[in-house]
C-alpha cells in the first residue's frame, strides 16, 4: 500500500508556481469540495467491488489534509479573539492590597 504522496506535492508545486508563488491558500471550501466529491466516488466504487481502495485512500488523505487546514485557521482565529481580550486579575491578588 502506497499513497500517491509524490504526484499530490507535484500537483501542489504546479498549483503554487500558476498562482505566481503567491503566499494565498487555496480555497478551503472548494478543496473540502472536491475532496468530499473525491471520497464519495472512491467510496462507491470500493463498495462496488471494484479495486478503488487506493483512490480511496488518497481521497482521505486529502480530505484529512484540509479537514487540518481548516483546525488551523479555527486555532488561529481562536488565538486572534482571545489575545484581544484582557486577562483578570486573580483573586488572590486583587483582594491583596484591599487589606
Amino acid at each position: 500500500m502506497t499513497l500517491d504522496r509524490d504526484s499530490s506535492s507535484r500537483q501542489n508545486t504546479a498549483d503554487m508556481d500558476q498562482a505566481g508563488q503567491s503566499a494565498q491558500q487555496p480555497d478551503v471550501r472548494s478543496r473540502l469540495r472536491e475532496a468530499a466529491d473525491r471520497c464519495i466516488s472512491s467510496y462507491d466504487t470500493w463498495v462496488g467491488g471494484d479495486d478503488g481502495e487506493d483512490g480511496l485512500r488518497n481521497g482521505l488523505h486529502e480530505l484529512r489534509r484540509v479537514l487540518a487546514r481548516i483546525e488551523i485557521e479555527l486555532a488561529a482565529n481562536h488565538a486572534e479573539e482571545s489575545a484581544l481580550k484582557p486577562i483578570p486579575i486573580p483573586l488572590h491578588r486583587a483582594h491583596k492590597g484591599a487589606y
